[in-house]
This record gives structure tokens, sequence and C-alpha cells, in this order.
């Protein structure tokens, strides 16, 4: 689509391309700036994006991650080191473990607001066909937590290891 081309008009009014697009941000976690390191991110798939500020973010899935993990001084390197960045394939499930644990690291835009909260969006395609979300509120900001009202979303208490999806130990507040 070309941006100066009209997309779609009506009662009189045209709408171009350029008016469709949401500014967006679209990060690649490569070990340096060089074509061949971005490259390989691409393929490693550890990418993320946001329509909204440029914040940071690391998410690891892993089957060994403890609670203190998510208070390291650099959570990346114990994703690393016990788990796989976002975008890999986790590893079939070891013998005894229930459910895999999640480490997730944020930094807010310097020149943005704070973050209000880190959620986990999961998604999958049930039995029948359908696709299905459900959303984790992992952390609120300061000392806030979610509402529980009927039409609340469904909340993971942090540093919990009871929970029904597994340890969250994703409580990093930057």
């Amino acid at each position: 689509m070309r941006w100066e081309h009209v997309v779609r008009s009506f009662d009189g009014r045209a709408i171009l391309g350029w008016r469709m697009a949401a500014a967006g941000y679209t990060a690649v976690w490569a070990t340096e700036n060089t074509r061949e390191a971005i490259w390989d991110a691409m393929a490693r798939r550890e990418t993320y994006a946001t329509t909204g500020p440029r914040m940071a973010v690391h998410f690891f899935g892993g089957w060994n991650f403890k609670p203190e993990d998510a208070f390291a001084r650099e959570p990346r390197w114990i994703g690393y080191d016990k788990g796989v960045p976002m975008g890999a394939d986790l590893e079939a499930r070891p013998d005894g473990a229930e459910a895999p644990g999640f480490v997730v690291a944020a930094l807010r835009d310097p020149i943005s607001g704070n973050l209000d909260r880190i959620q986990i969006v999961k998604g999958w395609v049930d039995a029948g066909g359908q696709t299905r979300e459900e959303v984790f509120d992992v952390v609120w900001s300061d000392s806030r937590q979610p509402a529980r009202t009927a039409s609340s979303p469904r909340w993971a208490t942090p540093w919990t290891s009871t929970t029904r999806h597994g340890p969250i130990p994703s409580a990093r507040r930057n």
C-alpha cells in the first residue's frame, strides 16, 4: 500500500494510507549492531514490538527458575542460563515438572511515564480449533493490586509457586 493512495473513501472524505499507520517500535535483541548479529537475533526470534512507549522488555521461559531469580542484578543472564528467550522453543517438559516458569524484566522509556503493570498474554488454539486468550497480571506498579471483579482479567500473584500455571518469578520492578 502506498502512503499517498486513498485507502477508503466515504461521504466525500478520503482516508490516505499514511493515516492508517500506527506509530510503533520493533526491537531485536542482537549481541551487537551489525547486520549479521541482527539477522542472527531474528533467526532466534528474540524480538518484540510495542505501539506505546519505547520500553525495553526481556521475557524468558524455562523449567528451573526460582523466585529469587527475579531479583538478580541482571535477570536476562539468569534467563539465558536457565531458560529460553521470548520467541524460542521451550525444551520438552522434564520428568516431574508441572508447568514452566517465566522471568520478565522491563525498563521504562526514560522520557515517558512509569510502567503501570506487566501482563502475560497466553494464546492457544483449543481442541475445537478455536483461538483462545488469557491475560495474566504479573505485577503492578508500587503496591497496587488488581481489582477482583467479574470484568477484571484473571491474575496471578507475583512470587508465587503455587498457581495453576506454575511459578511466575517475574516481579522485578524498574
